[in-house]
């Protein structure tokens, strides 16, 4: 048996996608309203197709915040009473506070899924992929399984589109959304990390004798993670040629890191997922209502 180079599919994707070109079977992930909404525009379920990798992180740097060693108990630190929240990006990557590594491993493997539910994309002659569903899966010492899937949709004229596109909408709003004169270009998922140490007012501010108050330290750094998340979707919505997206979610894990001891910091790390859209030449235009209508019999 040859090993394979993970070059293309793995080989039971690609016994699946011959089975597929061989038997003409089509499967889909689609609702029956769903799969209504496509063929009212124009396109049908060609066949379901998905793409996944597995990718160790045990290599990645996990962030930290960057502030040398303090020991003052409860993981606060004395001598920033005004610690402030790093994005990812801010830091270098190596050092002993930079963490694009950790982001890298992370959005290659959302790359790599997405990429190769594509590649079965256009081996079923599709010229789309709708109704995107993403996972990640924790496999256990550091293997992470990242998974996409959705419906290949082929269009029932005789033009094929040259590089396919991809959405998270569902046949319903894919309908809605080509009937207003835009169309999807690709779905974009965008990981953002955001880091902040414990300084002595976070943990004055939190701890058990603490007013109900604001924890002002943490709204930082959620808030800095999810406006850093919709600022690289956006960037990578202008790098793809689009006019606009269609968020679909903003989904946040908040937890905590302790590079050492007495020294705590606070993780949010934030995904961001949607469609970049761009509007098309359409020549069907709305009909104007009537501003007096009579009601006599002609």
């Amino acid at each position: 048996m040859v090993e394979w180079n993970t070059a293309g599919l793995p080989p039971a994707a690609q016994r699946r996608m011959d089975n597929i070109s061989s038997s003409h079977i089509r499967s889909s992930l689609l609702s029956i309203p769903g799969a209504t909404g496509i063929q009212s525009v124009g396109f049908y379920p060609a066949s379901e197709v998905m793409g996944a990798t597995v990718v160790n992180t045990n290599g990645a740097v996990m962030p930290s915040c960057g502030m040398a060693y303090q020991s003052f108990g409860m993981g606060a630190n004395q001598m920033y009473g005004s610690s402030r929240t790093l994005n990812n990006g801010v830091g270098m990557a190596g050092s002993s506070y930079g963490y694009t590594p950790y982001i890298d491993v992370i959005n290659s493997g959302w790359s790599s899924a997405i990429s190769r539910m594509m590649l079965e994309a256009t081996q079923v002659k599709a010229d789309g992929v709708v109704d995107i569903r993403l996972s990640q899966n924790q496999l256990g010492s550091g293997a992470v399984e990242f998974v996409a899937m959705g419906t290949a949709v082929r269009s029932m004229g005789p033009t094929r589109l040259t590089k396919p596109f991809s959405t998270h909408l569902g046949g319903g709003d894919f309908s809605k959304l080509l009937r207003s004169g835009y169309v999807p270009v690709a779905i974009i998922v965008e990981v953002s990390v955001a880091i902040r140490h414990d300084d002595y007012t976070t943990y004055a501010q939190s701890n058990v004798f603490a007013p109900n108050s604001e924890i002002s330290g943490f709204t930082d750094l959620v808030t800095s993670g999810r406006a850093n998340a919709r600022e690289r979707l956006r960037r990578a919505v202008s790098t793809c040629g689009a006019q606009g997206a269609i968020i679909d979610s903003l989904t946040m894990h908040v937890f905590e890191f302790e590079p050492y001891e007495n020294h705590r910091d606070h993780i949010a790390e934030v995904r961001a997922v949607g469609t970049a859209i761009a509007s098309f030449a359409t020549t069907e235009r709305a009909s104007s209502p009537l501003s007096i209508l009579s009601l006599k019999d002609k």
